[in-house]
């Protein structure tokens, strides 16, 4: 019989789902695939990044997976992260804001303190865009006839899933 615990986490992942590409709407991510997002959980990221040598039983380290083999327990972690950018020009501005899903990663250990292994899913990068320019159009003898509205959007993204042992 699963718990109230089980029953909460699968509703929070249900919902968390159609967060993803959702964050703040930038021109950036226009070009190639888009703005790559960071691949440090959130304890590497506070340090800057780091996590080669950070051994920790309560953390999932998937910057170095040979540390895995520290982690004794079953370890469950997610994140969101939320921005606002603000784009400004001589005469506009305009700012977005929003928030996505960061990762949720696992990691169980199948011979304690031997061998762990660790799942998790987390954007790679994001597609979030959209543009409003006008052009004239010309006649023949490049005579301007009327003006055209010309929007431009493009939204989503690529995301990673990784399996590591430790």
């Amino acid at each position: 019989m699963p718990s109230f615990q089980q029953f909460l986490t699968v509703i929070w992942l249900v919902a968390a789902l159609p967060l993803f590409g959702q964050t703040a709407r930038t021109p950036f991510s226009a070009f190639g695939i888009g703005q790559p997002f960071t691949q440090a959980l959130i304890h590497n990221q506070g340090m800057g990044g780091t996590g080669v040598a950070q051994p920790q039983y309560w953390f999932v380290n998937n910057q170095n997976p040979a540390l895995l083999a520290f982690n004794y327990y079953t370890v469950f972690a997610a994140a969101m992260s939320a921005e606002s950018v603000t784009v400004r020009a001589d005469t506009v501005s305009n700012t977005n804001s929003g928030s996505n899903l960061s990762y949720l990663v696992a990691a169980f250990p199948v011979k304690p303190r031997r061998w762990t292994t660790s799942v998790g899913i987390m954007p790679f990068t994001r597609v979030n865009y959209r543009f409003l320019y006008y052009e004239s159009l010309l006649d023949i003898n490049n005579n301007p006839i009327d003006t055209i509205a010309i929007r431009e959007s493009g939204l989503g993204g690529f995301n990673q899933v990784y399996w590591s042992n430790g």
